[in-house]
């Protein structure tokens, strides 16, 4: 017997095909079937199942199902599992995702601050370039007339300084022997007194070689710039010396401070401690004064740290002051200088004070000193 569906030989007794599944024994039903309706049907009709029946009535026979079978049953089992596999994989790994986010190992972190710095970076460059263009365009703009640097006009009690001073040195009689400069390290207003820009023997006054040796060498030779501001007179006179052959001799040192500094008063004619010299070191009391505040600029006012009281001279009161000293004779005190850095709980300032022809000794220093702390205060 053969297949009636594929045509596969099969066994007389089969029921189903071994190959495609096909029901024998229905068909061998539904051929009994027919042949019991084809006996019923009258000669002169057509049966519907008959070879050379022509009629569009027809229907095909409908057939049971096939059941599948065992290998698609364990083909069907294995993509089941194989997809549940997959899923589970992907739930993993998303969960892995969510906690693990924040964890990051070492290089992740190092790449990560990497970042961070090439950001700022970026933003400094941008905002450099940002106000070089910014500069550009306004040089392209016309001209305006505004103060220099915009600086905030003075208090109206500050117009009472120079006058202040002035008129203690005049009533003293001191108008020609004695010089003072002041500048508002708060504002950097400068007031100008008596005498500020005429030259006056630079007595104790080592601050321009410290300035030029940090300008010039601001690595190297750090213990002898040390010394030069030190509280020991023969300590700064050696490292000051020193310092100064640097720069190929006082004549060089001066070359340097006056084209660096916009001095041109400020001198040296010979080196520190040397006596009966045919030249003198000189300055003034504005440059004095400017010099302290580009040295206060820097945050180093503590380099002025030789002890006023040695000269008897003494901080204003409520003061704290930072200063170095410097006097013809030492036992008379005559002809002083005093440049120092004041510091209060409202002022801040730089002061200057020259003395010549043997005329103004502690005390009206002193006076001097107090009467400016007092404008300063307002």
């Amino acid at each position: 017997m053969f297949c009636p569906k594929c045509g596969t030989n099969l066994n007389d007794n089969a029921k189903f095909c071994a190959v495609c599944g096909f029901s024998i024994a229905q068909r061998k039903t539904l051929a009994a079937e027919h042949a019991r309706q084809r006996e019923q049907t009258p000669p002169n009709v057509p049966y519907p199942g008959d070879s050379n029946n022509n009629s569009q009535s027809y229907m095909p026979p409908h057939y049971a199902k096939v059941p599948p079978s065992s290998g698609e049953k364990n083909l069907k089992a294995i993509i089941i599992a194989l997809v549940s596999f997959i899923a589970v994989l992907v739930i993993a790994f998303t969960c892995w995702l969510i906690f693990a986010k924040d964890e990051k190992t070492p290089e992740q972190a190092q790449y990560d601050k990497l970042n961070e710095l090439i950001g700022s970076i970026s933003e400094e460059v941008e905002g450099g370039l940002n106000e070089k263009e910014a500069q550009s365009e306004d040089k392209e703009k016309p001209e305006e007339k505004i103060e220099p640097e915009q600086k905030k006009e003075p208090e109206a009690h500050r117009v009472n300084v120079v006058d202040s001073v002035n008129n203690l040195i005049a009533s003293n009689g001191f108008g020609n022997s004695v010089a003072v400069a002041v500048v508002d390290n708060l504002t950097n207003e400068s007031y100008m007194c008596n005498g500020a820009s005429a030259s006056y023997t630079a007595w104790g006054f080592y601050l321009p070689v410290y300035l030029a040796m940090e300008d010039r060498y601001p690595y190297d030779y750090e213990s002898y710039k040390s010394g030069i501001m030190s509280s020991n007179a023969g300590t700064c006179n050696n490292s000051a010396n020193y310092a100064i052959d640097c720069f190929g001799g006082p004549a060089g040192i001066t070359g340097y401070i006056q084209s660096n500094f916009g001095c041109s008063v400020t001198s040296y004619g010979r080196k520190f401690g040397v006596v009966n010299s045919p030249a003198d070191n000189y300055t003034c009391a504005s440059e004095a004064a400017l010099m302290m505040n580009r040295l206060n600029r820097r945050g180093e006012a503590y380099m002025l740290c030789y002890s006023p009281s040695t000269f008897g001279v003494y901080a204003p009161s409520g003061t704290t002051m930072y200063a170095q000293l410097g006097t013809e004779n030492v036992s008379v005190r005559n002809n002083l200088n005093v440049f120092a850095i004041i510091k209060g709980a409202d002022v801040d300032y730089c002061v200057a004070v020259l003395t010549r022809d043997g005329v103004a000794g502690t005390g009206f220093v002193n006076t001097l000193l107090e009467n400016i702390n007092i404008q300063m205060k307002g």
